[in-house]
């Protein structure tokens, strides 16, 4: 076929071409049915980054307390930073029924209230401001487990929860390893 053959049988087409009946209601129906996982997905995936993001600025040097009250004295005059009191005591409290959600959930939070027990212990000895950090970054690990958890209960088959919880768990116990491991205050 050569140049000429090509554009008479372009011409010969037709210039317009309707669409063979009203075809919105399938695709209407086609969007209803899809899965609508991917955003579970999405928020464990951003729940995982926040954890990471968490364990790397827990893990981050910070300056001592006096460094930040000169900063802030200097900006704000009359103005004395507190210490975060340590709580008195951490009383323990009956777990409600556990069931566990993925392989070796039960070993992972077995794991980590071990770790959890032997952190509170070294409480008393540990700067307070490293404290409030590891305090903080634990809560934003339990709760992308909660969340994680809750979405798993809804979606128990969902691989990309399944791989959240997990890894939330994972962080959990490296941040609880190096905060038993830090070395006591003077």
């Amino acid at each position: 076929m050569n140049d000429r053959e090509l554009d008479a049988m372009l011409r010969a087409l037709p210039r317009s071409a309707e669409p063979p009946g009203d075809l919105w209601p399938e695709i209407a129906a086609s969007v209803a049915a899809r899965p609508r996982g991917r955003s579970r997905v999405a928020w464990a995936a951003a729940a995982a980054i926040a954890i990471g993001t968490a364990a790397w600025w827990s893990s981050r040097p910070t300056p001592g307390r006096e460094a930040a009250s000169i900063v802030v004295e200097a900006v704000i005059p009359d103005v004395a930073i507190e210490p975060t009191p340590a709580p008195a005591r951490i009383e323990p409290v009956a777990a409600p029924a556990f069931t566990a959600l993925i392989p070796d959930e039960s070993h992972l939070r077995a794991a980590s209230l071990a770790l959890a027990s032997a952190y509170a212990s070294r409480r008393g000895g540990l700067d307070r401001t490293l404290l409030a950090t590891f305090d903080d970054n634990l809560g934003i690990v339990d709760d992308a487990i909660e969340r994680s958890r809750a979405a798993l209960t809804t979606s128990p088959d969902d691989p990309g929860l399944q791989r959240a919880l997990d890894r939330a768990y994972r962080h959990k116990l490296s941040l609880l390893r190096r905060a038993t491991e830090v070395e006591r205050s003077p």
